[in-house]
């Protein structure tokens, strides 16, 4: 018999879900989805949860900026990320940047269990919302644009947080191609 469990973060901008199955002492991850709520999370979400089977998981939790406006178990975000990481890629070192609309992360994962977490202490709101738009100007998604910048040794420099100026070095690098 498989037991379902669903993650859920609720973001300033998006809600993210997915989904494990537990067979056996093994977890498979089965489906995943993202979706903009529009300032109306609680509706989004309840509307997926019905269509995923909500009343036959057996467990749920959420991390997020706006996690707290549900009564699920919370998962810290650094856990959260560590964990999703561990589970599809194991133990080996690495660094994730999470880039959402109202700020950004990076969690340096390094060898013997070290973890290294950062936030933006400054205000980087509509960075995530710009990188999207961006994204979407070279008809990409933002999963084929990460698999393009997977392998790329000498990234171009950018100015920093401020979605105005970001904007404004990323426009003028996407000008010259």
């Amino acid at each position: 018999m498989s037991k379902r469990y669903l993650g859920i973060d609720i973001g300033a901008e998006s809600v993210k879900l997915v989904e494990l199955e537990q067979k056996g002492d093994r977890l498979h991850w089965t489906r995943r989805w993202t979706g903009e709520h529009h300032k109306e999370p609680d509706a989004v979400l309840m509307q997926k949860l019905a269509s995923w089977g909500w009343e036959k998981l057996d467990g749920a939790a959420v991390t997020g900026r706006l996690s707290r406006q549900t009564t699920l178990q919370r998962v810290p975000v650094k856990q959260a990320q560590v964990l999703g990481f561990q589970h599809l890629c194991g133990d080996e070192p690495a660094t994730l940047v999470s880039i959402g609309s109202h700020g950004f992360s990076v969690l340096e994962l390094r060898d013997g269990g070290h973890h290294v977490f950062r936030e933006n202490s400054r205000c980087s709101q509509g960075t995530g919302n710009f990188l999207r738009q961006l994204v979407e100007r070279f008809d990409l998604t933002i999963e084929q644009a990460t698999d393009l910048c997977a392998d790329v040794a000498d990234p171009a420099p950018l100015s920093g947080r401020c979605p105005v100026i970001l904007k404004t070095d990323m426009t003028h690098l996407a000008n010259k191609g």
